[in-house]
């Protein structure tokens, strides 16, 4: 490079003639030209078989100090994305985590910008001086910019603790390593760009790979269980953690639990915790993945001392969700801390979506599972309860004609026939009833007409026809008020009391006393019929609202029932705007069906069609 082109900023005077600037005080020594080559040569070897562009970079500034008997050597590259040149390679005398330098400040800045190399004697008095750099004891400085076809990728740099030191010949001979390096670092930063991108390629196809063998494997899979297994088997081969787990909401309730669980915490698997604390409620309210650099200190870890004696201190959650929202979490676990990176967020979030997936077809075809086990069963017990008061219409009828054939049919024994054959027919009549009242349901054919009624009334009529007496074992006893007006369907509530005490006295076989009470409560009235009988189960308290659901218990003393009467219950105190329940201390502990109904309902004459 022509020493002309050399711009000497020390106190912004004019360019000095050699034999001025040979005056100006000892400096350093200058290097020879027979050293200068050697350098040269040193350095053309060394970056001949370097690939790494901070390798080659640190090379080249440790040859600069040596070179020109500097004490401080630096190499930035330009960031194009932000405009400033960051530093990639120094001397042990200077930090990497000095600031970035923007275009045009500093020797660097300057020299950039230029395009020319810049030589400065006394860096304290220069005008584009950096403080800091001052601060760390600059007196003097040349920088060279990296010229690769006329395009400036970067500079090199020198810095010196003494006033006047680097002479034009030093920044010659930095001039001419810098324009030997340069090629050579351009060379090398394409070579690592392609290498990058190669390796970045074939991270994402095993990436690819990998998640198109959980998919086959899921897609295999019907059991949700089996299906779990293979999202997790996934998980750790994507982001390379030690334990992973996936957790789901609980059903009608506030916790999630941990469902699946692969690594040394095999013992956590169940485990439940409430569904808004810690991690996992945090990746859940925000529907957003989270990555915690050490869970043992961050604040929101739920337990925190159980994740400290677990050891396990990164951890990486993605939701794993649907169009109806968040309904669990994909957990992964390091015992080295800040281990998952935002790539394995990325990766473990394309895992989550298929997983997602997953899941809901695992549980629709566990609905569907248990839709066709309870058809089946609804089959065989109403085939039963169908052909049970058949049976008896048909032994009735028999037993009439025999009497009549043999002369022996007398008045007693006639109408003792017809008592049972009425009964029969009514038993039957109520089961037909229930099959079309599902019918309607299902279909929106179901139709409510609200008018004026003293529900009071109404309670008083249908316990009035069980008697005093509803059984030699049971006793019924009220407790309604005077009156209690609303605007309802009188029949479809007789139908519900009716199904309320037919169920009381039915689940109630050692008798007892049966409790009925009517009061109003808040804006509504609120039913309650309770026993002493059979009890509820626990969870059997939702079981028996649903279509074909009974208790347990039930069928385990052989009580006749399809399960359809609560069902039809719920549905019509839904539509008239109420809430109907159930609760019961336990099994043999009796049972409390409760009905609220609103004052002023507005009922809606027709069942919406359910798919």
């Amino acid at each position: 490079m022509n020493m002309a082109r050399v711009v000497e900023r020390g106190e912004r005077k004019g360019p000095e003639m050699p034999d001025q600037r040979r005056a100006r005080g000892p400096g350093r020594p200058r290097p020879s030209q027979t050293r200068v080559f050697q350098a040269l040569h040193e350095v053309a070897v060394l970056v001949s078989g370097v690939r790494d562009p901070t390798e080659l970079a640190r090379l080249v500034v440790e040859r600069a100090r040596d070179l020109l008997d500097a004490d401080k050597a630096v190499l930035h590259l330009w960031d194009e994305e932000h405009g400033v040149l960051r530093p990639l390679a120094a001397t042990a005398a200077v930090s990497l985590s000095t600031p970035p330098i923007p275009s045009g400040q500093g020797v660097t800045g300057q020299a950039f910008s230029l395009r020319r190399p810049v030589l400065v004697r006394d860096y304290a008095q220069w005008a584009y001086a950096l403080p800091w750099a001052i601060a760390c004891g600059v007196q003097a400085a040349a920088a060279m910019p990296l010229l690769v076809a006329e395009r400036a990728i970067g500079v090199l740099a020198v810095f010196f603790d003494q006033r006047g030191a680097c002479s034009p010949e030093q920044a010659q001979a930095l001039s001419l390593l810098a324009a030997q390096v340069a090629p050579a670092l351009a060379a090398a930063r394409l070579f690592e760009a392609e290498r990058r991108a190669r390796a970045q390629a074939e991270a994402s196809e095993r990436e690819a790979r990998t998640l198109y063998r959980a998919a086959l494997a899921i897609g295999g899979e019907l059991d949700l269980g089996a299906r779990l297994e293979r999202v997790l088997d996934a998980a750790i081969e994507l982001t390379g953690a030690k334990q992973t787990w996936v957790v789901l909401a609980v059903p009608a309730s506030n916790e999630v639990e941990i469902v699946a669980t692969r690594g040394q915490l095999q013992h956590w698997q169940g485990v439940r915790q409430p569904r808004g604390v810690g991690l996992v409620g945090t990746v859940m309210r925000e529907n957003r993945p989270l990555r915690v650099a050490d869970q043992q200190t961050d604040p929101r870890t739920w337990l925190p001392e159980r994740a400290h004696r677990a050891g396990f201190r990164s951890w990486l959650g993605v939701p794993l969700a649907d169009r109806s929202g968040v309904f669990g979490v994909l957990a992964v676990l390091s015992e080295e801390a800040d281990h998952f990176t935002e790539e394995d967020e990325r990766r473990l979030g394309s895992l989550a979506a298929l997983a997602g997936a997953a899941v809901r077809e695992a549980h629709l075809y566990q609905d569907a599972q248990e839709a066709i086990r309870a058809r089946d069963e609804f089959l065989s017990i109403a085939s039963h309860e169908l052909l049970t008061p058949v049976t008896g219409l048909k032994g009735y009828a028999q037993l009439l004609q025999r009497s009549l054939e043999r002369g022996m049919l007398d008045p007693e024994r006639l109408t003792r026939t017809l008592g049972w054959i009425n009964g029969a027919a009514d038993r039957l009549a109520e089961l037909t009833r229930d099959l079309l009242d599902i019918s309607r349901l299902r279909t929106g054919q179901l139709v409510l007409r609200p008018r004026p009624v003293d529900l009071a009334a109404l309670v008083r009529e249908v316990a009035d026809r069980y008697g005093d007496h509803p059984s030699e074992r049971h006793q019924l006893v009220l407790s309604v008020p005077a009156a209690c007006p609303v605007q309802m369907d009188p029949e479809r509530l007789d139908q519900v009391l009716t199904n309320l005490l037919d169920n009381a006295l039915k689940y109630s076989p050692a008798g007892g006393q049966v409790r009925v009470t009517l009061r109003q409560q808040g804006e509504g009235a609120l039913l309650t019929v309770s026993d002493e009988g059979i009890g509820l189960p626990p969870g059997a308290e939702t079981t028996i609202f649903q279509p074909f659901g009974r208790a347990s218990n039930a069928a385990e003393r052989n009580l006749p029932g399809m399960g359809l009467g609560l069902y039809i219950c719920r549905s019509i105190v839904e539509r008239h705007g109420g809430q109907i329940w159930a609760e019961s201390p336990g099994d043999g502990q009796g049972t409390t069906f409760s009905v609220w109904l609103p004052l002023q309902a507005s009922p809606s004459p027709v069942e919406p069609a359910r798919d």
